[in-house]
């Protein structure tokens, strides 16, 4: 080997041998400063690349495999467009099942029969009493067997039987009386009180129900009272308690006396204490009907039923509901009595089930069977009707 070569390879050696401290301070400190990366052999930032895109690949990894899962669904997905106030709608499903009413039932039936007549102390134990005793008419409905009703239906006759003489009618009669605004009108109702064949009408639910339950009641209302006055398995008594010739109906509305209806005096003359019958509605949820203080005033129905009732009675008429304070704006709560004549419920019926719809008549629930009645050997339960429905 050339001497100068050799040299130099010599050299080489003996710093490779020796080597300083300071050379291994400054081996590392330039290490560091070119981002060098001793424990993958990469400079920083190739490994900052790797990472990145080992990054990017887990990424697309959990993408794909949240397509084999369906997502959860966002709060914009679960929820409905906002309100005006903001707050979003909910959609819950719900089973509506029908009972008979039972003891279990007195509790749940008190609560929502304590202002049946506005606030008004009267004997409300008396009238569930007697709602659980008549065992032949009358539905309440419920989520489940366990549960509190949120509407019943049911038909008394005002003269004997469970509710005759009872103090909660009397109540009643007297509550209505004082309120009624017209002498001839007030008449009429004493005398339909008094007279044999008369059937007062009890319908109570909470106001967050759907208005595709009222067909079904009242299909299965009159069923059973078709049923009991004729069925001879009923002793003669009781077919005739629930021969009924007309019925009495006591339900809540709303007015907006601000706004009058420019023929609402000619389709309002029921209402009042006129005597005629009321004509046919220009839409199917409002109508324009006199009010207790002679005004053409804007009637606005909670429970659909009451629509059609409302349209083939023979008399009617309404007065305010008092102790209830009221903002601006606000629509002002009536009460509306009504008699309707027993041939004519059917017409009614057949007119909201043509809006509404019914789910019996289209096959959503069992049939009643003949004389209105069903089987019980399910603690009382009758039939179900499952729907989906929107609450707030």
């Amino acid at each position: 080997m050339p001497k100068r070569k050799a040299e130099a390879q010599l050299k080489r050696e003996e710093e490779e041998e020796q080597p300083s401290d300071g050379a291994e301070e400054d081996d590392n400190s330039k290490s560091a400063s070119d981002g060098y990366d001793k424990s993958t052999g990469k400079s920083s930032d190739e490994s900052h690349s790797d990472k990145a895109e080992e990054s990017s690949e887990g990424d697309s990894v959990d993408s794909d495999s949240d397509d084999d899962t369906s997502p959860e669904a966002s709060p914009s997905e679960a929820e409905s467009e906002d309100d005006e106030d903001g707050e979003a709608y909910k959609e819950v499903n719900v089973n509506f099942e029908f009972f008979d009413p039972q003891e279990r039932d007195f509790l749940g039936l008190r609560a929502l029969l304590n202002t049946y007549l506005d606030g008004q102390q009267y004997d409300c134990s008396g009238l569930v009493d007697a709602i659980i005793k008549q065992t032949a008419v009358g539905t309440v409905v419920k989520s489940a067997e366990e549960d509190d009703p949120f509407a019943v239906l049911t038909a008394f006759n005002t003269c004997r039987g469970t509710a005759a003489g009872s103090v909660w009618l009397t109540q009643l009669r007297e509550y209505l009386t004082a309120r009624c605004p017209d002498p001839a009108t007030r008449e009429k109702l004493c005398k339909a009180f008094s007279g044999p064949g008369t059937g007062l009408l009890v319908s109570e639910r909470l106001i967050n129900c759907p208005p595709q339950l009222a067909p079904p009641l009242m299909q299965m209302l009159m069923e059973e009272v078709d049923g009991a006055a004729n069925d001879e398995d009923y002793p003669q008594e009781e077919r005739e308690e629930f021969a009924f010739q007309r019925f009495l109906h006591v339900t809540r509305v709303y007015t907006d006396p601000q706004d009058e209806q420019a023929e609402g005096g000619e389709d309002g003359q029921a209402a009042g204490g006129s005597g005629a019958a009321p004509g046919p509605p220009r839409d199917s949820s409002l109508r324009g009907k006199k009010g207790d203080e002679g005004e053409d005033a804007l009637i606005v129905y909670v429970r659909p039923e009451d629509e059609y009732l409302h349209q083939v009675c023979s008399w009617s008429f309404t007065f305010s509901v008092e102790g209830r304070p009221l903002a601006k704006g606000d629509l002002r709560p009536l009460r509306a009595v009504m008699c309707v004549e027993a041939g004519r419920v059917r017409e009614a019926r057949e007119m909201m089930d043509l809006v509404v719809g019914n789910m019996m008549a289209d096959g959503g629930a069992t049939a009643v069977a003949a004389g209105g009645k069903v089987a019980a050997a399910a603690g009382g339960e009758r039939k179900a009707v499952a729907g989906a429905f929107g609450k707030r």
